[in-house]
């Protein structure tokens, strides 16, 4: 880790886990966490994530099985399907897409981002060099891309505490 307390976690596409829905994907990142933390020393204080990513999310949130892979995917799908109900998503159209070669049509993926985690990052309190956690709160991270991206990019900050004696 830096001496600034700022480094990146890299989160691979091979490490994620599959959801009902094809383009959404999901991965427990507390451990990861929990390992920052200890490799910083940090005792009181905070770890705060940004993803680096406009269709990708971290959210705190129960890893259970039938929430991540099913309920809340399904819940995105049913909000912003594949296919705009209206027609094209603006985002998608023909006219801004000829001005960017490369660019995929991701419309859903970058609504489903906004409605998971509006500020683009999570800040976890950390006491006694643990994880301020809920009973079943973990830390989650959801690629809503996956196809147009391998690896995504996580930036972390370590917030210490300075306590006066």
């Amino acid at each position: 880790m830096s001496k600034s307390n700022f480094d990146k976690i890299e989160i691979n596409a091979d490490t994620l886990h599959k959801t009902a829905i094809q383009n959404i994907t999901w991965k427990n990142i507390t451990e990861e966490v929990n390992g920052i933390v200890a490799k910083a020393g940090l005792v009181e204080g905070s770890v705060f994530l940004k993803i680096l990513h406009t269709t990708a999310v971290i959210i705190l949130n129960e890893p259970e099985q039938g929430l991540v892979e099913y309920d809340i995917p399904r819940l995105l799908n049913r909000l912003c399907p594949k296919k705009s109900p209206n027609g094209e998503y603006k985002h998608d159209s023909a006219e801004r897409l000829v001005k960017m070669p490369g660019e995929p049509k991701n419309a859903p993926s970058h609504l489903r981002s906004i409605m998971l985690n509006c500020t683009g990052g999570v800040e976890v309190l950390v006491h006694e060099s643990e994880l301020v956690l809920g009973t079943f709160e973990r830390i989650l991270f959801f690629d809503l891309d996956p196809d147009n991206h391998y690896t995504r990019e996580i930036a972390f900050q370590i917030r210490h505490l300075c306590l006066k004696v």
